[in-house]
Parts: C-alpha cells; structure tokens; sequence
C-alpha cells in the first residue's frame, strides 16, 4: 500500500463526461511527496464490480470514487482530505449525507448536510442543505457522486448488481467495521454535479434490498413493517382515478389521497400518479421529492386505438398453435373469417398499418414460431392495395396509432416520441414494484369490458349510400391517394426488398394479396399508382418466387352489398373471401 498516493475511481459510459472530470483532477494542488492516479473503469456491469476491480488494481492508499459527472472545483481538494484522514477513526467522507439511516433507506428522506453545485442543461445552483457544524459531521450515509476513503473495504457486489444504493450500502460497511463516515464543513461547494435523467428502473428493487440487509443497522425502522409502504396521490378525474386504486399492491403502498391538480403537499410523497391525460409537464419528471408517473401516457398505448390493443393482445395466444400470419391493413383485418381459414393463419393486420409495423410484427411472430416454440412459419399473406407503397402511418395525421403496435414491435418508426416511450417503459418496471400483476391488461379490460366481442363481430350491413354519401366517400378516397411521397415509397420498397429475401431464404410460402373493393372506390382509384403498384408486384412476384392473388379482378364475384362501407367487407364479404383464399391454398 503505498501511503503517499491518491487514486480517482471513475465508472465510464461517456468519454466525454470523463475527460472533462479528469481536467479538473489535473488541476488539483497535490502536496509534496504526494502523487495522483485514476481509473477510468469502462464496460462495469454495475457499480460495486467497477469499484472493486479499481480497488483491486490500485495500491493507492487514498480513493476518490466519484461520478464521470461530477467536477472537483476545490483546488485543496487533496490537501483537504489529508487533513481530514488524519483521524484514524474516519473511514469514508462525501459531500452530502445523511444523519440518520430513514426506515425507507432513501437519503433525501432524513434530514441531510453538506451542499454541492448541480447543474443541467437549463441551469446550475447550488444545493446547500443543513450547514455542518465544527470540521465535519458524522453521517449514516453518504451520496455516491463522491466518496473518499482511506481503508479499503470490499463494496457489495454479492448484493447490489446495478447502480443504486451501493452508496448506501458502502456507507453501513464503514459503520459495521468501526470507521465513522462524514461530511466535511465547506465555505462553498467543493463539486459540481452535472445532473443528468435520473434512471430508476431498478431503483425499488436495489432500495428493498438494502433494507433487508441493513435492517439490524436501522434503528429507526419499525420491526413490524421494515419495508415502509411507498406514499402516493393519485391525480386526475375520479373515472381515471378509481381503475387505477383497484391495481394498486396495498401491501406496497399507502394511498395519500385523489387531487384534480398538482399541490405542494405532493412533492413530499414517493410517487403521484397522473391518471388522466395531463398536459402541462410533458418534460417533467417530478414535483419535489415525488416521482411523477405518467399511467396516463401508458394508457394511451392501449387506448389510442382499442382495436389495435385488442388484436395485438389477440396474436400472444394464436402465435402457439399457428403456422402462417395475414399482413395488411384493416381491409385484411376484417375481410377474412380466420376461424374459417383450411391452415392456421394468424391475424397480424391492423387499423392503417404500413409496410414498416408489418414487417416488424412478422418478424415478432417469426422469433416466437421458430426461436422460442422451435416450430416453423409456412405461410406469409401479405395485403397490397394501391395506396400501400405510399403510406407511413408514423408520419400521417393517424400517427399517435403507432403506439398501439409499440408493445409488440418496440418501435414508433418517425413518430416524434422516443422521449415519452423511454420514459415510459422505466415507469412500468416502477409500477411493477408496487401494482398488480398484469396491470395494464387489468385497466385496459376494466375500461374496455367488451372490446373482445365488439372487435370479433363482422359488421352484416350493407353499403347503399345516397347521392349525399357517395360524394363524401369519394371525396375521402381520392384524399388516402393523395400521396406524392417518393421517399416514403422508396423505404417501404427497401423494407419489402428485405423482408421477401428473407421469406425466400428461410423457404416460407408467400403470397401478395389485393383485396376487392366496392363499386366507388374502384372507379375513383388512382390509375398511376395502381398501374405502378401491380407493376412492382409483378416484378417481386418474379424475383422472389412469389404468389399474387388478385380478389380485386373479380367484380362480378364481389358486389357493393358485400361492403358495410366503401373500403370493408361486412361478413358476407368476409366469407366470399375466405373462401376464395381457401380454394387458392388448395390449389398451390
């Protein structure tokens, strides 16, 4: 062990937070006879193991575990530590900590000293929580973005596999062998902090892990309920409100009580759960102390379009037993008796689904098939009308619908909330902490009580539209032709490209499928785009080995009383079709 050297530990993602924190260790005054490392440590898979490995690889007497965030502004940072390292009995320090352990185990729930600088993108200011008084003051925990120590003890990597509470945890070790851990007097902040997103997705977790170690330690936790229950206020209307209070786990959380709007009393609890849409903190992620959960955001997955929800919540069940799927839009969707199909084809059509969540779907159900049940995928049906070549759904004015196929594909294409889903998906492994099991199939079927039977049920009406209607309905087919989007077709014949190569490589039976139309729509088609489209099919038909089965070329098949409206079969359309499709596989 080499008396005279300091070693700053960094745990890396991002090169560049580390070089900044590594200047201004450079910086730094370093008294005589003394001399300074530091270990970028990269690729850790979780904090404890990184620690470890730098403890393990340094003889350095002193260590700085800190934050790749995190500047040391101090320039007699080293001098400063010395000092205090001069009491044989202070193991550990930090800028900031916590006099006593709170039965929750979070710091910021007990009284805390110490201050730092913290910055974000919008500004810097300086925390200064209870002043300390004398040289330092002793504390049961410290917070991880700077903890100096001058013994070595091992940090809990058998315990804490992530990123949370190894501070905590490294806090009790010191106490449990003897050392008392401090936080330093400061006439300003020795640190700057630069705060990025805080990441919870494992947060409660690693919290009630801790508990449970350091139970014995906490002598302000009640023996009868060691885990405190998580507080929470629930915010919207009462509808909202009530579905959500019958998915809560009462064993994990105390309900504070139901507010139409946000109030100061909130920010003091763990959690407030927006229930209903809520739009004036798109950005924010919470309101004091309380981290804002946003189910209202995990609804609209399910409810901006029911339908979708529904028959993608459908396919987890048809994907063991089927050996081929149906692609397309909601004209495949509802223009086919699946139940009646010969083969067992499922149902991965969709209200105005593209190209691209086709292709996404097909392969989810390709991994199910033959990567997880080992099975194999015979036949892919894939639905072509005459706009299809053309059509986004991310970038259309029906493209928040790109939610409902997220939980399936985990993709929204170009729709512009990758910020919301992220945030989203960490708030449902939150919820999972302290909700039922199946929460969010739980809400949605309490909302939607029906929705099984209601998107089950073919439509038996038939389309007679007055003189009125057929010029609306021509009016709104002439407008889903309207589509001069060259890059839009160009993608999706890339995507088409692909995703036929793979058919064929993996010998999968495909077949293009159009599907008929009634009387209005077929005379105020777009001839350009359907000349071109049959004209790529044709080509794919050729280059891949596929099959086209043409149900629009039978207008004396299909007739306007077949249709409920001017683009769906009603049932007896759906068995026409049915039918036909039976008869074609029969005949391959």
């Amino acid at each position: 062990m080499d008396e005279h050297k300091i070693c700053f530990v960094m745990c890396v993602n991002d090169d560049a937070y580390a070089a900044e924190a590594v200047w201004y260790i450079r910086r730094l005054k370093i008294p005589d006879g003394y001399c300074v490392e530091w270990q970028c440590v990269k690729g850790a898979v979780s904090m404890t193991a990184g620690y470890n490995e730098a403890m393990k690889n340094s003889d350095a007497r002193y260590k700085v575990y800190l934050h790749q965030d995190v500047m040391i502004l101090e320039p007699d940072f080293i001098e400063r530590m010395l000092h205090i390292f001069q009491d044989p009995s202070i193991g550990m320090f930090g800028m900031v900590g916590s006099r006593k352990l709170p039965e929750n185990g979070v710091m910021w729930y007990a009284p805390c000293v110490g201050e730092v600088y913290m910055t974000d993108v919008r500004t810097t200011r300086r925390n200064t929580l209870e002043e300390v008084r004398g040289e330092w003051c002793p504390v049961e925990m410290i917070d991880g973005m700077l903890m100096a120590t001058q013994y070595d003890l091992p940090w809990r990597e058998d315990l804490f596999d992530g990123w949370d509470f190894y501070d905590a945890s490294q806090s009790q070790e010191f106490i449990r062998h003897g050392y008392q851990v401090v936080v330093p007097a400061m006439e300003r902040p020795w640190c700057l902090h630069d705060c990025g997103n805080t990441n919870l997705r494992n947060y409660w977790h690693q919290r009630e892990k801790f508990v449970q170690e350091y139970r014995c330690e906490n002598k302000y936790a009640s023996n009868e309920n060691i885990i405190s229950k998580f507080q929470i206020w629930l915010l919207g209307s009462e509808r909202d409100c009530s579905t959500v209070e019958q998915l809560l786990n009462y064993e994990k959380v105390q309900v504070l009580g139901r507010l139409e709007a946000l109030k100061e009393e909130c920010g003091n609890s763990d959690f407030v759960i927006v229930c209903s849409a809520y739009k004036n903190f798109t950005e924010q992620e919470c309101f004091g102390k309380a981290r804002l959960i946003r189910f209202d955001f995990m609804r609209l997955l399910n409810e901006i379009s029911p339908e979708t929800a529904t028959l993608c919540r459908k396919t987890r069940v048809e994907v063991k037993s089927a050996i081929g799927v149906v692609c397309g839009m909601s004209y495949e969707q509802k223009g086919i008796e699946y139940e009646s199909l010969e083969h067992r084809l499922m149902c991965l059509a969709g209200p105005s689904q593209d190209i691209y969540t086709d292709y996404y779907r097909f392969m989810w159900a390709y991994n199910e098939i033959v990567n997880i049940q080992n099975r194999k995928i015979e036949y892919c049906v894939i639905g072509m009308n005459d706009y299809r070549l053309w059509w986004d759904l991310s970038l259309g004015t029906q493209s928040l619908r790109m939610l409902g196929f997220y939980p399936q594909i985990k993709k929204i294409h170009y729709l512009d909330r990758h910020k919301d889903v992220m945030r989203m998906e960490e708030e449902i492994q939150l919820c999972r902490t302290f909700f039922q099991t199946d929460f969010l199939e739980k809400d949605f079927l309490m909302r939607y009580p029906h929705i099984y039977e209601i998107c089950e049920k073919k439509d038996t009406r038939c389309y007679c539209p007055t003189e009125e209607q057929k010029i609306k309905d021509k009016e709104e087919i002439n407008h889903i032709f309207n589509k001069p989007y060259p890059a839009t077709y160009e993608e999706n014949m890339g995507i088409l490209n692909r995703w036929f190569k793979f058919l064929q490589q993996n010998r999968i039976k495909t077949v293009l499928l159009q599907m008929p139309f009634p009387s209005v729509f077929r005379e105020n088609v777009n001839k350009e785009m359907k000349q071109l489209t049959k004209a790529v099919m044709q080509q794919f038909c050729r280059e891949y080995d596929l099959t086209l089965l043409d149900l629009g070329a039978k207008p004396e098949l299909f007739t306007d009383e077949d249709f409920y409206d001017w683009s769906h079969l009603n049932a007896c359309g759906a068995k026409k079709v049915t039918e036909q499709i039976n008869d074609f596989f029969r005949s391959m």
